[in-house]
Order: C-alpha cells, then sequence, then structure tokens
C-alpha cells in the first residue's frame, strides 16, 4: 500500500515533503509554520493564476501531516477501484452531480472499513458481485459542512468483479450513469474529475 502525505482543497494540492530531500518546482512552497487554518484560508482565497500544487517541506512531514488532521473534523469514508475479471480489466466509474467518480461512501458507525467499502460500491451501482483483492490507499480531501472546514478521509480498495448485468446507479445519490471504462479511456475522463479522483487513477490505473 502507498501512501502520500496530501490532501485536497478546491481542486488543488498540498503535499507534505521531507525538507532533506531535493524539493519540486512544479508548484508553490508555503511556509511550514501556517496553522492549518491559514493554510486553508491561503488556498481559498489567494489568487495562485494556475498554481494547483503547493508543499510544506519540514523536518517530520508525517507528524506535520497528522497535526495538520488534527485541526479538523474528520469524515471516514470508503470505496473502490472496481476492475471487471481481473487487474487489468475495465474500471467501473459513476457519473454524479456531472462529474465522473469513483463509487464511495460515508463509513456507519461501527462498520469496518472494508465492508462499507463494499456496501457503498453495491448501492451506488447496482452491482452484487464483488471481491476485496487489496488495500491501496487513503485520500484526503477538504470540503465545507454546515460552514466549517471538515476533511474526509477515504479508504480505498482494490475490487474485482465478474458481474456482466446491468447496472443500476443510485439516483438518490446524484448519480446517473455507471459504467466499465476500459483503462485506455480513463485518461480523457481526467479532465471531467475531481482533482483527488484524478490523482488516484494516475496512480492506480494510469502508472502502474
Amino acid at each position: 500500500m502507498k501512501q502520500m502525505y496530501k490532501v485536497f482543497i478546491n481542486e488543488k494540492e498540498v503535499r507534505f515533503l521531507t525538507d532533506r530531500a531535493p524539493l519540486p518546482n512544479d508548484g508553490k512552497m508555503l511556509n511550514k509554520n501556517l496553522h492549518p487554518h491559514e493554510l486553508v484560508h491561503f488556498i481559498r482565497t489567494e489568487h495562485t493564476g494556475n498554481t494547483r500544487k503547493f508543499y510544506i517541506a519540514s523536518e517530520n512531514p508525517i507528524k506535520h501531516f497528522e497535526q495538520f488532521l488534527d485541526a479538523f473534523q474528520l469524515i471516514r469514508a470508503a470505496g473502490g477501484i472496481v476492475r471487471l475479471n481481473s487487474e487489468d480489466g475495465n474500471i467501473l466509474m459513476i457519473h454524479r452531480l456531472g462529474k465522473w467518480d469513483l463509487p464511495k461512501g460515508k463509513i456507519d458507525p461501527g462498520e469496518l472499513q472494508e465492508s462499507a467499502a463494499i456496501r457503498e460500491v453495491c448501492e451506488e451501482c447496482g452491482i452484487p458481485d464483488l471481491k476485496i483483492i487489496r488495500k491501496i490507499t487513503n485520500s484526503f480531501h477538504m470540503y465545507e459542512l454546515k460552514g466549517k472546514w471538515v476533511i474526509k478521509m477515504t479508504y480505498w480498495y482494490l475490487m474485482l468483479s465478474n458481474y456482466t448485468g446491468k447496472l443500476v446507479p443510485q439516483t438518490s445519490e446524484g448519480i446517473t450513469e455507471v459504467n466499465w471504462v476500459p483503462a485506455t479511456e480513463v485518461y480523457f475522463l481526467l479532465p471531467d474529475t475531481y482533482t483527488s479522483i484524478s490523482d488516484l487513477l494516475l496512480n492506480e490505473v494510469l502508472h502502474r
């Protein structure tokens, strides 16, 4: 399982890095002493032009990242990258609220992460046959809930299915389409998905 220490805010990525390695030059470096709420305010309000990536370098990026998470309410969710028949098969994708997305949803109180992932995929896609192969990673993205910024932490799993029957979108959740998408076509959907989902697909599907 690969884990990157990053969070997505307003479709922009903030990554926590060690200051003992060469730093990337494809984004903007941020002051490591920024309070988490100040950081979010900066990302939301600063006129950053086309800058999409921001970096915070510190001696202990894992600790820095955990301190950032601790400053906000954490909501846990689970979902899956579902492949048809094999680990190189088509990808199960949904179209929700005008964006291509992967099936996922909140974990119920007392529910296991793996059980929640399977339940959410089944509910959102109308697919009865799922098997978890392995844990992939966790992702973190922020959004406003009742006037406060929260972080959704999503546990992602690789799943397999042999189901070739009719897929049924969960319209009550704003889902209008469910499709098996060939891996070679996933790249063309990236401009019409969320940055956090695009990042996941790039790392786990297109650059495997």
